[in-house]
């Protein structure tokens, strides 16, 4: 058993000159449920619970995040994660974002609706509506709103129509039905602006009541009617607020807000009740509820200091939370009055229960899941009583955006509706608490991912880039990092050395690139020749240039875009890339499409950069594997891939070892797939040439169907003979890059995959020790020159996978089951965002002696370290954490905390031994611990934060990227305060 080794120094720059500055949140979405029906509709046996979350940004772009729990947990300490970003074009901003229910009526209203099954409207303060396709990524429809600049905009409780706010003064009615985008109709103009616009409750179908209550019988549910609109309420800018009536257009009731100076006060945010009752809140800070009837004020909360700019309505209607410019967030709980009759409409209150300051700068966006249905209380509990409910026991989260770019997750349940007969989950793991005003709130970072920003890093040339928007900005990293001693004593003892970024730096480049969107891909070679920038309808490719002062200059190589357009789906269209990557010797350049999902590669030519002739581009291959599904699922929830017959699925004939294409990242590490769903071995398939098997993958099943998928992040091996892509539908591919075609397909993981990359190969004279769980014991050691790929899922989850061998090895089993993983690492909030290791002490030099003859760098696969340890450094925005993958967990360092005389183990037995303990943590073999028990695995160090890169200089010289969050706001426009008595 390999026991974690004692902690090497490693040499740390911290960078804080990267200029990155987070767009601010300007809009956020849940999908809608579906009304209530009396249709039956087929119950699934694990449901989400949780619905996508959109975030708009000010610059134009829409980030997607998805619930990283699994289906049967209630708890995610990840929360939502950033799997899919939506770049806008440039320029633009998003001031308004809301989803609709593609075909309602084949949903249950107890569904959470996938990401397919939804549409995304945007606008950002001109007069075009956007609608966008959430598979690829890019713009589907625009279409103008024919009343001037959209203020606001709301989708019908139905998801039937969509009602447009304008600077005209009217509302405008756009059809959705069929999945269509017409203009229906405008209701009556007044002469102000129509700031907020909400829909008031639906009219149920007749006898819908009784229908889910089981009065009628099942021919009866054939003649069930359509849900209908009755009105909608609007917040102008004359300090009114309107109710509108559907069927004639016309306002019907206008209700008058306050005033000062004689100025107009602005209705920022309306919303509408089950009941009827709307909520307003205006510039002056007054949040206020109208009766449902005559439209008179009822109560009236000077609850702001300053503009009131959204609001959102808890799931049950309780409650209602807003905030604005004052960075407050307030509750108003609708209480009962002691004392008076029930039926009585006095017997109800509204009061200002709860007020938290969550953000440093002005709200702009508020939104609840579960989101609020306007339906009336007894249909829905009629519905419940019928279908259940997938919500219950898990306090609704409210997420909240503004200028600070960062979302704030919060736990909004009601104190005064929750007791202790129903007491709530805290679905975000945050606290036990899951009341609003107990429950502790964090901050998503607002480096969410790969994308925004992207940094990259030329250990060659000690090059630092960074690209954000339509800007590429290149630095020279100087010297090495300092000693530990001029530094604290406490940086001392966690055995790092810091360097500070005080004139450690050099800035060489500043590019402004006209693009169509912002950049959705980037990557720099390893050599600092090669930059590659694209957006979603183009690629640009320059070659970086040193110049006698030490500056760079880039020159676009114009031929790439001419010679990639012959191999695109559609050699028409214009088409960019969602991912680019180089290979490690810098000869190639791999694209992920953005419009087709394939990848192509590209040779750059061998032309040496003193010479003037432009290199000789040419696509060495294309890989459609992305585009392709014929995965087959079965009862037990493993997603099986056929490999057909006749074919080498790694181009290999050398190794024999079944296909492991089956089971899931975590259960089935090592198992490969069951003897009956599995492929052929590969000796069995290895008959016919290469060009036979890949031709017999292309044209393997007549059945298979063509998809979309988005290539997402993509790594390489340090030998550059692989190549791992993986999208946004969870799919692996590995690619052999020496023989040019397709090796294998991972299984498909529940979660997307957040970073992956290759491991060094090991020592050759020494066969690291494999780890021994208390179920298997079994002899494996590791395969010269085999490359390792690691990789990290939303959920903190670590997937290791023999690439040669083509399974999942067993020493690396106690990595690949969540459970085993120490729980403070599986427990961190922050989602890992990168994976990086330590390369060899001599990296190959760029000087023509070390060139072979090809004029490539020479790449020697070496060692990690001298004796044999294989370790990975994983990353997140506030997290940095060293582990070794060939020794046992262990304990991971967490907690000082010694464990007493008789706990239990996960069997239930009574384990008093200390070392027993780590041993049954661990699922090591007994006599492997130290007796001490002092060496850790998964070590983590929270000094860096916010981190928006990580990733090796040279051999142990660890370079970090931050951006403190004092930085960003120091950028920001000053926040407002209003001084009080005494301060």
């Amino acid at each position: 058993m390999a026991i974690p080794s004692t902690p090497h120094t490693l040499s740390v720059h911290r960078c804080r000159f990267v200029d990155y500055s987070p767009a601010a949140i300007t809009a956020i979405a849940f999908p809608p449920l579906a009304l209530p029906s009396a249709k039956t509709f087929k119950q699934k046996s694990r449901p989400n619970r949780f619905g996508t979350l959109a975030i708009g940004r000010a610059d134009g772009n829409i980030e997607i995040c998805e619930w990283s729990g699994t289906t049967n947990e209630a708890q995610a300490e990840q929360g939502w994660t950033l799997s899919k970003m939506l770049f806008g074009p440039i320029p633009s901003k998003v001031d308004s974002l809301v989803f609709s229910l593609r075909n309602p009526h084949l949903h249950s209203s107890n569904e959470v609706p996938k990401l397919s099954d939804l549409r995304l409207f945007s606008a950002g303060g001109g007069s075009e509506l956007l609608e966008w396709d959430l598979m690829r990524g890019t713009i589907l429809r625009s279409v103008s709103s024919q009343g001037g600049a959209i203020w606001s905009m709301s989708v019908n409780p139905s998801s039937t129509s969509l009602a447009l706010g304008c600077e005209d003064g009217s509302v405008h009615l756009f059809s959705l039905e069929a999945d269509s985008l017409d203009h229906h109709r405008k209701l009556d103009r007044m002469k102000c602006r129509i700031l907020s616009v909400a829909w008031g409750p639906p009219v149920p179908p007749s006898n819908l009541k009784k229908k889910l209550q089981g009065g009628l019988n099942e021919e009866d549910e054939e003649d069930e009617g359509d849900w209908s609109d009755s009105w909608l309420v609007t917040g102008n800018s004359d300090s009114s607020i309107r109710k509108w009536d559907i069927a004639t257009g016309r306002a019907v009731q206008r209700m008058s807000t306050d005033r000062t100076k004689g100025e107009r006060t602005l209705v920022w945010a309306v919303g509408a009740l089950a009941d009827g009752t709307i909520v307003s809140g205006d510039s002056l800070g007054m949040v206020k509820f109208w009766d449902a009837k005559t439209c008179t004020q009822t109560f009236s909360f000077p609850a702001h200091g300053a503009d009131v700019l959204c609001l959102a309505i808890s799931p049950d209607g309780s409650s209602v939370f807003t905030s604005g410019v004052d960075q407050k967030v307030c509750q108003f709980s609708l209480v009962k009055n002691s004392g008076l009759n029930n039926n009585s409409r006095a017997s109800t209150r509204w009061i200002s229960s709860t007020a938290k300051r969550m953000h440093s700068h002005d709200v702009r966006a508020l939104a609840i899941w579960p989101p609020y249905s306007s339906v009336s209380t007894g249909i829905l509990t009629a519905a419940a009583a019928r279908n259940g409910s997938i919500f219950a026991g898990i306090s609704p989260i409210l997420v909240s955006g503004g200028l600070d770019a960062s979302p704030v997750l919060a736990p909004c349940a009601s104190a005064l509706s929750t007791t202790t007969s129903t007491k709530l989950t805290n679905a975000l793991a945050t606290s036990m608490m899951s009341t609003f005003e107990d429950a502790y709130h964090r901050r998503m970072p607002y480096t969410t991912g790969a994308m925004a920003p992207a940094i990259h890093l030329s250990r060659a040339q000690r090059l630092l880039c960074c690209v954000k928007e339509s800007s590429v900005a290149f630095w020279k990293v100087l010297g090495q990092a300092r000693s530990a001693s001029q530094y604290d004593t406490a940086a001392d003892r966690t055995g790092e050395q810091f360097s500070s970024d005080k004139e450690g730096f050099e800035k060489l480049l500043d590019m402004d690139l006209d693009m169509t969107t912002n950049i959705c891909a980037s990557a720099v070679s390893e050599d600092g020749r090669w930059l590659a920038v694209a957006d979603v309808y183009d690629i640009k490719l320059f070659e970086l240039r040193e110049q006698e002062d030490g500056r760079l200059k880039p020159r676009r190589i114009k031929s790439l875009m001419s010679t990639l357009t012959q191999h695109l789906l559609q050699p028409s269209a214009s088409e960019g890339a969602s991912a680019l990557g180089f290979s490690p010797d810098s000869t190639k350049l791999v694209i992920g499409t953005s419009l087709s999902g394939s990848v192509l590669v590209v040779d750059l030519g061998r032309t040496h950069i003193e010479d003037d002739n432009l290199p000789e581009i040419q696509v060495l291959q294309k890989f459609d594997h992305h585009r392709k599904t014929n995965a087959k699922f079965i009862k037990t929830g493993r997603i099986v891939r056929n490999i057909p017959s006749g074919s080498k699925p790694n181009g290999r004939s050398d190794v024999a070892n079944n296909v492991s294409n089956g089971g899931s990242h975590a259960d089935r590490a090592a198992e490969g797939e069951d003897e009956d769903d599995s492929g052929p071995s590969v000796d069995e398939s290895a008959k016919g040439s290469e060009s036979e098997s890949e031709s017999a993958y292309e044209d393997e099943d007549e059945d298979e169907q063509q998809s979309f998928s988005l290539v997402t992040r993509m790594a390489f091996s340090p030998d550059c003979q692989w190549m791992a892509t993986t999208d946004d539908q969870c799919v692996t591919h590995i690619f052999n890059l020496d023989a040019l075609q397709h090796h294998t397909t991972l299984p498909t993981s529940p979660l997307q995959v957040h970073a992956l990359g290759f491991s060094p190969a090991p020592n050759l004279s020494s066969n690291p020790p494999i780890p021994e769980t208390a179920s298997t014991i079994q002899s494996t050691s590791f395969t010269s020159l085999t490359s390792i790929l690691v990789m990290a899922h939303a959920d903190n989850s670590i997937s290791v996978y023999d690439v040669d061998a083509r399974r999942y090895p067993e020493w690396a089993r106690h990595l690949c089951e969540r459970e085993l993983l120490p729980k403070r690492f599986r427990a961190l909030h922050d989602p890992v965002l990168g994976v990086v290791f330590n390369p060899p002490q001599s990296l190959p030099s760029l000087e023509p002696n070390d060139m072979d003859v090809d004029g490539a760098p020479s790449l020697t696969p070496v060692s990690s370290s001298e004796n044999g340890e294989r370790f990975a450094v994983f990353w997140g925005a506030t997290w940095i954490c060293r582990v070794e993958l060939n020794a046992p967990v262990g304990w991971g360092g967490f907690s000082k905390k010694r464990t007493r005389d008789g706990k239990k183990n996960v069997q239930g037995q009574n384990v008093t031994d200390k070392t027993a303990l780590a041993q049954e943590r661990s699922k090591v073999a007994p006599g492997d611990l130290p007796a001490d028990e002092e060496v850790s695995n998964f070590k983590i160090v929270t000094r860096y934060r916010p981190i928006l890169f990580a990733d090796f200089l040279n051999h142990d010289e660890l370079l970090i990227v931050e951006r403190p969050l004092v930085d960003v706001l120091a950028g920001l426009p000053p926040a407002f305060f209003k001084p009080k008595y005494g301060t």
